[in-house]
């Protein structure tokens, strides 16, 4: 039984980050396990493909070229749009970037290479309900697709209905991690100018950004700046030297903090 790999990066980093923070993988170990959890032990790997946006952060370049010299993996890189954006606290010029394409394209390859006879099941590395297409198709085909996870982080309750199984790595990190611990701490200058982008972003729509929300979820700056605790140590390190303020704001008539840079308002504050 051929088993393929369809790695959502940005996502599958993202939960990563969220629920085993710091650990480092081995993917040859993690590609054995999944292919032997997915298909039994005399499953084979077909392919295990990786989808990211394009960067220009050398990291990003280096990690995928080292995926691409292990046996049976290949790396899909797909556009980054980008827009220009006006910091409303320093008035500099920044670009915001957000990942175009890996959503369309992991659910037309899985389609795809189904029909083709490429794999007889696949496991799909990823929490993103707007794959729920990609399954229904294959198994429309007669092939099942497996979802895996770090023991649920990110992963939608109907991609996870939707599926034929799920594999939990958390429940197995051992198998397939290298021991080391991988580097997690993010650069404060990028998280400040990531986190004005949200403020404009959600001014502009008369809204507010939570903390919550900006540590857990907005990913626009892409796999270079993953969401979860590291990111809520670089907010930590910026509200403590006074770069970043939390303010109350009024929703429906009740007041919740929202992450602003110091000394910028917002229409939703002007509404208490």
């Amino acid at each position: 039984m051929r088993v393929s790999l369809f790695f959502d990066g940005n996502n599958f980093f993202r939960a990563l980050e969220s629920a085993a923070a710091g650990v480092e993988l081995d993917y040859e170990a993690l590609a054995a396990w999944l292919v032997e959890a997915a298909g039994g032990p005399d499953a084979r790997l077909g392919a295990a493909t990786w989808y990211t946006g394009v960067s220009e952060h050398p990291g990003l370049e280096r990690f995928l070229g080292g995926l691409e010299q292990r046996r049976g993996f290949f790396a899909v890189r797909l556009p980054v749009g980008r827009r220009q954006w006006r910091c409303p606290s320093c008035g500099e010029e920044h670009e915001q970037r957000a990942e175009k394409q890996v959503d369309t394209r992991i659910v037309a390859d899985m389609i795809g290479l189904a029909h083709a006879g490429a794999f007889e099941r696949a496991v799909l590395l990823s929490g993103d309900e707007d794959l729920v297409p990609a399954l229904d198709a294959v198994h429309a085909t007669g092939r099942a697709v497996l979802v895996a996870s770090w023991g649920g982080a990110g992963l939608s309750p109907t991609l996870r209905a939707r599926a034929w199984g799920h594999l939990d790595l958390l429940a197995s990190v051992e198998r397939f991690s290298t021991g080391r611990a991988r580097g997690v701490e993010l650069d404060d200058a990028q998280v400040l100018a990531s986190l004005c982008a949200a403020v404009a972003w959600f001014d502009e729509r008369g809204g507010y950004l939570s903390r919550w929300y900006f540590e857990n979820r907005w990913t626009v700056e892409g796999v270079d700046l993953a969401v979860g605790p590291a990111r809520a140590r670089a907010v930590d390190r910026l509200l403590a030297r006074g770069e970043v303020e939390l303010v109350e704001v009024e929703v429906n008539g009740r007041r919740v903090p929202a992450l602003r840079p110091r000394g910028v308002g917002s229409a939703a504050e002007g509404s208490r």
